[in-house]
This record gives C-alpha cells, structure tokens and sequence, in this order.
C-alpha cells in the first residue's frame, strides 16, 4: 500500500489520497508491481527504474534524469540468524521524496515522516535522514555480531566452547562479508551525493554518515580479525591436545610391548634360563614391572607426557 503526505508551508505533515503541488512525500514497504506503476503515472517517473528495486541483487547506485535523483541503497533485514539486504530506491525530487521497497518492512525513522513542524525540511534532507537510519540498522546487526563473538570468546576461555560455536563462525564471517558489500557501496553513493548536495548543512550531515559507515567498516575488519585470531588459537589449542594424546598412546603401546618380549620368549619350545624354577614365573613378572617402572620414570624426567 502506497502512502501520501503532503508538507504545508509551515512544515506540517499531513496525509493526503493525492500527489499535490506542494512538497509530497511516498512510502510503499511492499511494493509490487501494480503499485510501481501507478506511482510512475501519477508521479511522472519512470517505471524501468523503479522496478529496478524488485532485483534482488541491484547494488547500492545513484542515477540522475531530468533534476530527479534515483537513489539505491541495500537495507538490512535478519532472516534466521543470517544478515541479508534488499534494495530500497530513495528519490528525491524538487517537491517530491519517494521510499520504496519491494518487500518488509523498513525502519521506523522511513515508515513515516518525522519532521513535523519543522520548516526546513525538504526532500534532500529525508534523504539524509533515510541514509543515517539504514547504516543504523546496520550497526545493530554489526553490534549483535560482535557480542556473539565476544560470548564464544569467552566460552573458549573457560575450555567450554563445543565445535557448533566455531561452526557459527561460518555464518558470522558470511554476515560480516555481506554487511561489508553493502556498507562499502553505500559509503560510495554517499561519497557522490556529497559532492552534488550545494547546502553546506546537508553536506556535514552527509559527512557524518560517510564517517559512520567507514566506522562500521573498520568495526567490521576488527571483527574478521578477531574470528581469524580464535580459529587459530583453537587450531593450536587442538594440535597441542592431539600432539598429547599421540604421546600417551605411544607411550601405553610401549608399556604394552615391553611385557609381550618376555612372555614371547617364555613361551618358545625351547631350553630357557630358569625354566625349571618354582620361583622362575614370579621373578619374570617382578622384573617386568620394575622395568616398567623404570621406563615411566624415565619418561616423566624426559617430559615425555
């Protein structure tokens, strides 16, 4: 459902059935098809850009045709755990700001206007306020990212860490490419946008977003590095466990072996020292478990486990 605002001269918002003269504002969070054309007719825009938004894949980009600016942006949205981003199309116009989406439900500061009473507002500042709350949305899911990170850090500390919680590195570090795919193409757009805005406000609070995306990016590259720096702790920590588990094994087959010499001789078909002894089998026994003994503390001096 496509809804109108009209913005009065004395900054008023107020919903209306129709685009007016006056300054109109558009939000559509389900866009389909039907909806894009409509709003091209009435709105005089053209449609193939519009429908642009339905492609799943269109990256963050800024066309201008005939003073209007057609804005892409990805905003994101958690679908079971997973970070994804869909296209949302800004357009901004002399009287006229668009925001349209092709599905879901954007965030609150797009749903409606909240410039009541305020005069300056005008179609390049929505804009900016659409930008700011998208990358927004976009550190909530970074922050989240990183508190997940920072739990599976500590359970490893305290050796309770299983291998479903470096199966979850998996997805955190496909969240984080994604994240980074879309916040680079967005600090792009509005790296261009700085460029064409001539209001000298507008273009410090472009900055300020250009400045919080590339915030959010480097946060991004400190939380591959340190997914990168507990993988190879918990290889190391792995290889060590594996290195002293191969050393008891060798160890037990060498105890294991050493009896088995004696018995195997004593069990020849032939003449053997003492083999007519009472006292024979106790001795045999008596001198393997001293040798075994001998062999265990040696090991232990040489560090051996």
């Amino acid at each position: 459902m496509v809804m109108f605002y009209g913005i009065a001269r004395d900054g008023t918002i107020h919903n209306i059935e129709e685009p007016m003269g006056s300054m109109t504002l558009a939000y559509d969070t389900n866009l389909d098809r039907a909806n894009a054309e409509m709003l091209a007719d009435k709105l005089n825009l053209p449609l193939h850009i519009i429908t642009d938004v339905f492609d799943a894949n269109e990256l963050p980009r800024i066309e201008v045709r005939d003073g209007v600016r057609y804005v892409f942006l990805r905003h994101p949205e958690c679908i079971r755990g997973k970070i994804r981003s869909q296209p949302v199309l800004l357009v901004v116009g002399k009287k006229l700001f668009a925001s349209l989406m092709a599905r879901g439900t954007l965030v609150e500061e797009l749903k409606e206007p909240k410039v009541s009473g305020d005069k300056r507002v005008s179609p390049e500042s929505l804009l900016v306020q659409s930008a700011m709350a998208i990358v927004k949305q976009y550190e909530n899911y970074i922050d989240k990212v990183g508190s997940h990170i920072g739990h599976i850090e500590q359970r490893m500390r305290s050796h309770e860490a299983t291998n479903d919680d470096f199966f979850d590195f998996v997805t955190i570090e496909s969240n984080l490419n994604r994240a980074k795919m879309s916040l680079t193409g967005i600090s792009a757009v509005v790296e261009r946008l700085i460029e064409l805005e001539t209001d000298a406000n507008l273009r410090d609070t472009l900055d300020d977003v250009r400045l919080f995306t590339q915030q959010l990016l480097v946060e991004i590259a400190s939380h591959a590095q340190a997914i990168a720096s507990i993988q190879n702790t918990f290889s190391t920590v792995s290889n060590n466990t594996l290195n002293q588990r191969m050393k008891w094994l060798t160890f037990l087959t060498l105890l294991v072996a050493l009896p088995n010499v004696f018995y195997g001789m004593y069990g020849m078909n032939i003449k053997l020292p003492f083999m007519h002894e009472e006292w024979a089998y106790l001795a045999i026994v008596g001198f393997t478990v001293l040798l075994l003994l001998v062999v265990s503390m040696v090991a232990k001096r040489l560090k051996f486990f």
